[in-house]
């Protein structure tokens, strides 16, 4: 690819968040993190936006929210 291609990091999440529920028809229930909209989500164990591009791929899950409500937890895949 050419690197003037390359999305920047806010631009890739938007991508995967709020304009895939657009694309999808969905952005009156999903996308963003706001009262009365669908908590599927997933929190990184680490800050994405202060790790180097390259290691992105290879961040652990810390927790797993599906209609919001907690399914998986690090603690829990411990147990």
């Amino acid at each position: 690819m050419n690197p003037r291609e390359n999305l920047s990091l806010p631009e890739a999440l938007s991508l995967f968040t709020s304009a895939g529920a657009w694309i999808g028809f969905e952005e009156t229930q999903k996308g963003r993190i706001l009262p009365g909209m669908l908590a599927d989500l997933v929190v990184l164990g680490e800050d994405l936006t202060t790790v180097p591009v390259e290691e992105i791929g290879s961040l652990k899950v810390a927790m797993t929210v599906v209609g919001g409500k907690i399914v998986w937890t690090v603690e829990r895949s411990n147990e």
